[in-house]
């Protein structure tokens, strides 16, 4: 290629960066002109907690912008996801408290839609639902949160959630006052404007930051997620394996399966409420063991309900009871997304209600 050649190509991609530069400029200037929320949560939502590591904000009022659409988010003075204010005193009604995840806070839809709210028009006057849910929870933030505000409210019944991503998230240590907190290596991060991101530094943590600070690329990541996800599925199988697909032989199988029964154990000991294990379904559910073993590259028997069986497993050692809902049906999905839609939401409470109603 002659010199002039070059030189014209070097020009010629500068003009397109200086173009695109302009564009994408005039575009975030637009949208944060018209509102445009960022994706995801809005900043101030969450707050950190020297115990339990983070919890959702008090008397917070914003949205949740996801799937191409804004859903309200309330929080009360207890920083629950309810406009409804609870005391610490139990009236005639029975009380159940929810401990759980993205799942039982009701992620992607509005808060009428979730299973709790579900479970409480089910119910009606005679049972109170106090959910502690919180996205990005595992059983120890779980443990840590009942420990702290959800044994103020005397339960009857303790439910707690099981998704399988919740498997190897048990770790809690011991500090200064022999109490037990947060392990913060082994539980989401909330930075200084309230926001949940992650310390380490990889694509995750950038595409988040990128989410937060810039309307643009949560503009384009909305209208676009469909196809971003399928390149981000790729990108998480070839990180590794999830330990809830780990070999049920291993090492860290057995650390993580001994660590979630001593987290249910000591929860049992500082309640005379009902605990109650409500495993539900997932996305994986629907893949067959040659369908996992191929997309993570692994050779060792799996299948997507083996930590699920351990659960149970657990639960039966400790005399816990559970409810396992199940579903091969794919559209009870948020699309291209895990979470439950309205109409999983409603099954989950449907079935939740059948069985709990015996326990009260």
């Amino acid at each position: 290629m002659r010199r002039n050649e070059r030189n014209k190509l070097v020009i010629n991609i500068f003009l397109l960066l200086f173009v695109l530069l302009i564009f994408f400029a005039f575009l975030e200037i637009s949208l944060r002109l018209f509102s445009y929320p960022s994706y995801g949560f809005q900043k101030g939502v969450f707050v950190r907690d020297s115990v339990i590591g983070y919890k959702l904000s008090a008397d917070y009022q914003g949205t949740q912008s996801i799937y191409g659409k804004a859903y309200e988010l309330r929080t009360n003075n207890k920083g629950l996801r309810d406009f409804r204010e609870y005391g610490y005193q139990k009236g005639e009604a029975n009380r159940i408290v929810i401990l759980g995840d993205s799942f039982a806070f009701g992620n992607g839809v509005d808060l009428d839609e979730s299973y709790p709210e579900n479970l409480r028009n089910l119910f009606g006057e005679e049972v109170e639902i106090i959910n502690l849910g919180v996205p990005g929870y595992g059983i120890n933030n779980q443990y840590l949160s009942f420990i702290k505000e959800g044994i103020k409210y005397d339960p009857d019944i303790i439910l707690i959630g099981y998704i399988v991503n919740d498997w190897n998230i048990h770790q809690v240590l011991l500090n200064e006052k022999n109490e037990y907190v947060i392990d913060g290596n082994h539980s989401a991060f909330i930075n200084d404007v309230g926001l949940m991101t992650s310390e380490a530094i990889g694509l995750r943590s950038m595409h988040l930051s990128l989410l937060y600070n810039f309307r643009s690329y949560s503009f384009f990541y909305t209208n676009f997620r469909s196809v971003l996800s399928k390149i981000i599925d790729k990108y998480w199988t070839n990180v590794g394996v999830p330990a809830y697909f780990s070999n049920s032989d291993s090492h860290e199988y057995r650390v993580a399966y001994n660590g979630y029964y001593s987290i249910l154990k000591m929860l049992k000991e500082h309640t005379s409420g009902k605990i109650v294990i409500f495993i539900g379904p997932t996305l994986d559910d629907l893949f067959s063991s040659e369908e996992i073993q191929e997309s993570y590259n692994i050779n060792y028997e799996v299948n997507a309900g083996q930590t699920k069986d351990s659960v149970e497993e657990i639960a039966k050692l400790l005399d816990i009871e559970v409810i396992r809902v199940e579903s091969s049906d794919p559209s009870i999905y948020l699309e291209v997304d895990g979470h439950w839609n309205s109409k999983g939401n409603k099954l989950m409470a449907d079935k939740l209600h059948e069985r709990l109603k015996n326990f009260l």
